[in-house]
């Protein structure tokens, strides 16, 4: 892991990037299963710094992450 961001309503919620490495994965449950996103840059050698855009609302927070 590289970067990393937690949901700020949902402490379960977890946005993880890797290092030199084109992926960027989520977790609902607290890291115990992952679901891959698809990045635009796939050449191995981007890295990626995801975060939650704190919108004042849990519901739209969740989904408004870079």
């Amino acid at each position: 892991m590289y970067s990393i961001d937690v949901d700020p309503y949902d402490t379960k919620h977890v946005i993880i990037a890797f290092h030199e490495a084109p992926d960027v994965a989520e977790s609902t449950d607290a890291g115990a299963t992952w679901t891959k996103h698809l990045t635009p840059v796939e050449d191995g050698g981007s890295s990626y710094y995801p975060f939650f855009i704190d919108t004042g609302s849990a519901t739209t927070t969740r989904t408004t992450w870079l």
